[in-house]
């Protein structure tokens, strides 16, 4: 009996032993797991913001639009949202800014709205204001970075980009400017909008 019982325990031993890994082996593999983490999880981060960035570029190339077919029947450009012929209401619940008594180039407008947001996360903001027409995040990493385009540029410049926040607060500029790169837009455009730097798509 007794020396079954070691016999048993002997193979048992040897079997959970021969069965098992060993600290190195665990510590291979976590650390294998952690280098992978380390290169997959900022490349999917970068792929999501640039899927979310698809509806500013489509939000920004709207309002410009927008903004030149205003320009062909009045001569001249709007800071007012309300005066432009786009839908933006229902993707654009809340009124950020809203002026009465507005000067708008040239004359009077009772009721001019200048920005309005989505109110999602992270939601898009879009403005019409200091001659910049502008789609950007509301909120997140890369908030106040976005696309539009300063309307005093020269007329070659003069195009929808992307809008990099070169102030501390206003989001990852860096950051943000890889996005645009990778997204064909490399071209630096100094505009006169404080902290802001248009990247014009070559």
């Amino acid at each position: 009996m007794k020396n079954l019982r070691r016999l048993s325990g002997k193979n048992f031993g040897s079997r959970a032993f021969k069965a098992g890994f060993t600290l190195i082996e665990l510590l291979v593999v976590v650390l294998i797991i952690a280098i992978l983490s380390a290169i997959a999880l900022p490349r999917y981060e970068k792929a999501v913001w640039r899927s979310r960035a698809a509806a500013l570029q489509t939000w920004g190339r709207t309002l410009l639009d927008a903004q030149e077919r205003y320009y062909m029947a009045n001569g001249r450009y709007t800071s007012c949202l309300n005066l432009l012929d786009i839908d933006y209401a229902s993707a654009f619940p809340e009124i950020v800014r809203q002026e009465t008594g507005w000067h708008d180039g040239g004359h009077w407008v009772d009721d001019c709205v200048l920005s309005v947001r989505d109110g999602k996360s992270p939601g898009i903001t879009l403005s019409l204001e200091a001659n910049i027409t502008r789609a950007v995040f509301t909120s997140g990493k890369y908030m106040l970075n976005g696309f539009g385009v300063y309307l005093t540029l020269p007329s070659e410049d003069r195009k929808m980009g992307g809008l990099s926040g070169m102030c501390p607060s206003y989001g990852d500029g860096p950051g943000w400017r890889k996005i645009l790169q990778s997204m064909g837009y490399t071209r630096q455009v100094l505009g006169n909008y404080a902290c802001y730097q248009q990247t014009n798509a070559q």
